[in-house]
């Protein structure tokens, strides 16, 4: 496959030998990716069956082949040359000051363990099935190859804790409507800080936009109800005592071609606004968690990104309108959140917490809208830390609301 002339050295191993293995495992590893592009073309189309094109262009690379054989030709054997070529040229990728190429450091680590279990014969490794994981699983460690193998019934959610939201891990993962959470350890001890300092329980939800994310079809109704009675059912077991959904928040960094915007800033229409533009495509996610719920139990739905009373109401009626068009009698028996992640919602939270079963407070997005800084920005925690009344008097305020009206009030968890 490649013609490379190395010059014979004496040497305490056999050079020749080397770059024949090194040359099979290059052969095995294009094979591979071939396969994982056939899968991703078929299942989530062209955009995101080009990372494995793009992980080829990076293993069949003149300079990075050649890097390897020069390390052979130095007396290193073929997986200790490919090792040492690819950290070296992870960490060049790491220093450029752009987090899109920085993301493309794990696929040259993703080709280099990949690599090396075909040199050393460990094809098991390298072959290794994700189909077995389930519950909440750490994404940091995932390969490409392991998010197309994931069981979506299965896995709960994938955390990136490391992992850029650009890593071809993440993009994928998305595609395929994982449940993600980015978490860091600065932005969990400060949700965690501010839950001890205001005295509210962080909880769980189910976030859905990722359902409606990198994909060329909507999610069915039958879709989205196993995915929500597969949530409802884990939750139980885990001792929740209601599992909540979220109807899906997209618009600004979460975009979806089933839904085009073309504003991408933190400031583009998003959450409520969003879906009650789609309202077919809500009316559609309802359907499914009130399908689920009746399979499960009881479930309570999160409304994001509320700013007015009527948004609010709005989309209670919808609720309620599609749980009549399903039933002809019986018990309305879901729970309606509101979601508090802005300044004019927590200046309203004392009428909005009339209009609901339960608050929950969205730090992060409260956290950028107050400040004005990006919430993925480095520097919001210190921005935070100059000022750390402003969030706090806030959700003091959202706190005694909800109180005052007697229903329960939490912090949604990074």
């Amino acid at each position: 496959m490649y013609d490379q002339i190395i010059t014979i050295k004496c040497h305490m191993i056999d050079v020749k030998v080397e770059i024949d293995k090194l040359n099979k495992a290059i052969e095995r590893v294009s094979d591979h990716l071939d396969g994982m592009y056939e899968i991703a073309l078929d299942e989530f189309g062209e955009k995101n069956a080009d990372i494995f094109l793009a992980q080829k262009m990076l293993l069949n690379d003149a300079s990075f082949f050649a890097s390897m054989c020069k390390y052979i030709d130095e007396g290193m054997n073929a997986s200790d040359a490919v090792e040492k070529t690819s950290k070296e040229t992870a960490d060049k990728l790491l220093k450029v000051p752009d987090e899109s190429i920085q993301a493309k450091a794990l696929d040259i680590e993703e080709l280099s363990k990949r690599l090396i279990n075909v040199i050393n014969g460990h094809i098991e490794d390298y072959e290794e099935s994700a189909s077995s994981m389930s519950g909440t699983i750490d994404g940091d460690n995932l390969t490409t190859a392991d998010i197309l193998l994931l069981d979506i019934d299965k896995v709960t959610e994938i955390i990136f804790d490391k992992t850029s939201e650009f890593a071809h891990t993440v993009i994928l993962a998305k595609a395929r409507g994982f449940n993600i959470r980015f978490t860091s350890k600065e932005k969990s001890e400060l949700v965690c800080n501010i839950g001890k300092l205001t005295k509210i329980d962080t909880k769980k939800i189910l976030r859905t936009e990722y359902i409606y994310m990198n994909r060329k079809k909507l999610p069915s109704v039958e879709e989205q109800t196993v995915i929500y009675s597969d949530y409802i059912r884990r939750e139980y077991t885990a001792g929740s005592s209601l599992p909540i959904i979220r109807i899906f928040d997209l618009g600004g960094d979460k975009t979806s071609a089933l839904m085009p915007d073309n504003e991408t800033s933190i400031f583009s229409k998003r959450g409520i606004r969003k879906a009650l533009e789609n309202e077919k495509i809500l009316v559609e996610q309802i359907c499914a968690i009130i399908s689920a719920s009746e399979k499960e139990g009881k479930v309570g739905i999160l409304v994001p990104m509320i700013t007015t009373e009527t948004e609010a109401k709005r989309v209670e009626e919808l609720i309620r309108k599609t749980y009549e068009s399903m039933h002809e009698s019986g018990y309305f028996d879901i729970d309606f959140g509101l979601m508090i992640e802005t300044p004019a919602a927590v200046m309203i939270s004392d009428k909005l917490s009339k209009m609901c079963d339960f608050l929950m407070i969205g730090v992060n997005d409260l956290m950028q809208y107050t400040y004005a800084c990006d919430r993925g920005s480095r520097d919001l925690e210190n921005i935070y830390n100059e000022n750390p009344d402003a969030i706090l008097n806030m959700i003091d305020i959202v706190k005694k609301n909800a109180e005052a009206t007697g229903i329960d009030v939490a912090i949604c968890g990074i």
